[in-house]
């Protein structure tokens, strides 16, 4: 039977009821990130949201260059161009799978425009140690 295991990033703090990853078998299920400032812009938020996500990635042994897939959620679809304009910085030549939808949750009525939740691969040398 495969085991579970939940990761709880210690660069963000505990979330009630969220693990920040779920890892299973040689992969990693991060769960729907944002960014730090929800008073910025959209292109600020996108950054500060994959840098987040590449931070529990590497905690868990993974990178971005490990995503398989990845699901952005934006409060408006007209954002769409210059969050891809950011994104596209992180996933350039072998891009992941992605899709890209727009969503509401509590936290956009904050001021928040863009989350992402992705699926990577870990490396097994790396999970081995942990």
């Amino acid at each position: 039977m495969t085991e579970l295991r939940r990761h709880f990033s210690p660069s963000f703090g505990r979330r009630p009821y969220v693990s920040h990853a779920t890892i299973v078998g040689d992969l990693v299920f991060v769960c729907g990130m944002g960014p730090n400032d929800l008073d910025a812009d959209v292109e600020t938020q996108t950054e500060q949201t994959i840098m987040n996500i590449k931070t529990i990635l590497e905690e868990v042994g993974s990178s971005l260059s490990k995503v398989a897939k990845v699901i952005v959620y934006l409060k408006d679809v007209s954002d769409y161009e210059r969050m891809n304009n950011v994104y596209s910085k992180y996933f350039t030549d072998n891009p992941p799978a992605r899709t890209c939808v727009q969503a509401t949750s509590p936290l956009h009525y904050l001021g928040q425009r863009v989350e992402m939740d992705v699926i990577a691969v870990i490396d097994r040398g790396s999970q081995e140690k942990r």
